[in-house]
C-alpha cells in the first residue's frame, strides 16, 4: 500500500522504515534522530537535501546526484563517487587509502601538506622548494635551474661540470682545486687547439702567464718578473732571447749570444770553445796550475812582448824550448847551457858549452845533431887530450870521431844537418 504526501512538512516521530525507495520531491529531508533506514530502492531528494542532525547516512551501497555535502561530521563508505562537481566548499576529507590510480589533469591544488612518500614520475614542479625542513638524497637524470646552492655540502661522482666561471664563495676560506688522480697521466688541464690566448691567468686586466696554443707557434708567455730561487732548471732547453742574465749560475747550459754584452763580470769555466775572432778584454790568466796544457794551433799575428822589460823568462833550466828559428837575436847576454863532462859521458842535447874534465885519450860522444845546432867543446887543464865520438848514426867531419889535443885547446861544432857535424 503506498502513501503519498502532499505539500509542505511532514513531522513523524520514531524511526522510518521503508521496504521500498523514499523520493522527497522538494523541501528536503530533515531527521533529527533515529535515523532513516531504507532497505531497498534507495533514497531519492530531487530537490532540496538531507538533514541528519543527530544521526548519521550508515550502511549506505552508493550515493550519487549529490551536488553538494555540508556537515561537521564524517562521510564513512567503502567507496565515494563525487561525479563532475567535487567537493566545493573548504574542509577536510579523511582518505586512508585509494584503491586504484586517480587524475587531477588541469586541476591546481592550492596546499598539498605534507607527503611522506611519494612516487613523482612524470610532470613539472614550479616554485617548490624540495628538502626545505629536512634535506634527503635525490636522484635525478639532469638537473635544470637558475642556481643551485648544496650549503657546504659536497658535490661528488660528477662526470663533467660545464660552466662559465668557477668563484671562491667564502674568501678566508679560499678556493682549493684537488689534483688527487692516483694514475699517472689522469691529473691535466686541457686547453683547446690553435687559440692565440688559450689560457690566461690574470689579475685586474694584468696577464701573469698566457698559454698560446697557435699551430707551429706554441708559447708561455710571462708577464711578469719570476724567481726559481734555491730549485734547479732540470733542462731549459733553446733561449732564443734574453734581455738580461743576473746573479745566475749557468751549469751545464750551452749559450749562444754574447756573455756580459753590457755589463762584463767574471766567469768560471771548464771548457771555452770559440769560433771565430775571439776578444778578451783585461788580464787573463791561462790555466791555474803547472800541469794545465796549453795548445797553440793556430799562428801569432802579433808581436809578443813582455809586459815589463827583463822580468819574464821563456822556458826555463828544466823545461827548454827544443828550436828556436829566428832572423837574429838582439840582447845584452846570450847564455849557453853548460855542463862538464868525464871520460865515456855523453853531451846533453840541449848544451852550448862542454867542458871535459876529465879521461887522457878516453872517449865523448857527442849529441845527436839538429840542423843549425852550435856546440862548443873544450878540455880543462887536467886533461890532455879527448877523443869525440859522434852518436850512433851521425858523423862528424864526415868521419865517426875526431881528437881534440892539447890541455886547454877547444872546437866548435855545428851542426849542418839531422847527421852532421862540421868544425866552424
Amino acid at each position: 500500500m503506498a502513501y503519498k504526501f502532499q505539500f509542505g512538512d511532514a513531522v513523524m516521530s520514531g524511526a522510518l522504515e521503508q521496504e521500498h525507495g523514499i523520493t522527497v520531491e522538494a523541501g528536503g529531508l530533515t531527521v533529527t534522530a533515529g535515523g532513516v533506514t531504507v532497505t531497498a530502492g534507495g533514497l531519492n531528494l530531487d530537490a532540496g537535501g538531507a538533514d541528519f542532525n543527530a544521526t548519521g547516512l550508515t550502511n549506505v551501497g552508493a550515493v550519487s546526484g549529490v551536488t553538494s555535502y555540508s556537515g561537521s561530521t564524517s562521510i564513512s563508505a567503502d567507496s565515494l563517487t563525487l561525479g563532475s562537481y567535487g567537493i566545493a566548499t573548504a574542509g577536510v576529507a579523511t582518505i586512508a587509502s585509494m584503491g586504484g590510480n586517480w587524475t587531477n589533469a588541469s586541476r591546481t591544488v592550492a596546499d598539498l601538506g605534507v607527503i611522506t612518500t611519494v612516487d613523482i614520475n612524470g610532470g613539472t614542479i614550479d616554485g617548490a622548494t624540495i628538502g626545505g625542513a629536512s634535506a634527503g638524497a635525490g636522484t635525478f637524470a639532469a638537473l635544470v635551474g637558475t642556481s643551485l646552492s648544496v650549503s657546504d655540502g659536497n658535490i661528488t661522482n660528477v662526470g663533467d661540470i660545464n660552466c662559465d666561471s668557477v668563484s671562491v664563495d667564502d674568501s678566508a676560506a679560499g678556493l682549493n682545486i684537488n689534483f688527487g688522480g692516483s694514475s699517472t697521466g689522469n691529473n691535466k688541464l686541457s686547453l683547446t687547439d690553435d687559440l692565440a690566448d688559450a689560457l690566461n691567468i690574470t689579475e685586474a686586466g694584468n696577464s701573469y702567464m698566457k698559454f698560446t696554443t697557435t699551430d707551429a707557434s706554441e708559447l708561455i708567455t710571462f708577464g711578469k718578473n719570476s724567481t726559481f730561487a734555491s730549485t734547479t732548471i732540470a733542462d731549459l732547453g733553446t733561449v732564443s732571447a734574453c734581455t738580461s742574465l743576473t746573479a745566475t749560475d749557468l751549469v751545464g747550459t750551452n749559450i749562444d749570444g754574447i756573455i756580459g754584452a753590457d755589463t762584463a763580470r767574471a766567469g768560471s769555466f771548464t771548457t771555452i770553445g770559440a769560433t771565430g775572432a775571439t776578444t778578451l778584454n783585461g788580464a787573463v790568466t791561462l790555466g791555474d796550475a803547472t800541469a794545465d796544457d796549453l795548445t797553440f794551433n793556430g799562428y801569432a799575428a802579433s808581436d809578443l812582448i813582455p809586459k815589463t822589460d827583463s822580468a819574464y823568462d821563456l822556458g826555463s833550466t828544466g823545461n827548454r824550448w827544443a828550436n828556436i828559428f829566428v832572423d837574429s837575436i838582439t840582447g845584452a847576454t846570450v847564455a849557453l847551457t853548460v855542463e862538464s863532462v868525464g871520460a865515456g859521458a855523453t853531451i846533453g842535447s840541449t848544451t852550448g858549452f862542454a867542458l871535459c874534465t876529465s879521461g887522457n885519450g878516453a872517449t865523448v860522444t857527442l849529441p845527436a845533431a839538429s840542423a843549425g845546432k852550435e856546440l862548443t867543446v873544450k878540455l880543462s887543464s887536467s886533461v890532455g887530450d879527448i877523443v869525440l865520438t859522434a852518436a850512433s848514426g851521425d858523423l862528424v867531419e864526415n868521419s865517426g870521431s875526431i881528437r881534440l889535443e892539447s890541455t886547454g885547446s877547444a872546437v866548435k861544432l855545428t851542426a849542418y844537418d839531422g847527421q852532421s857535424w862540421f868544425v866552424s
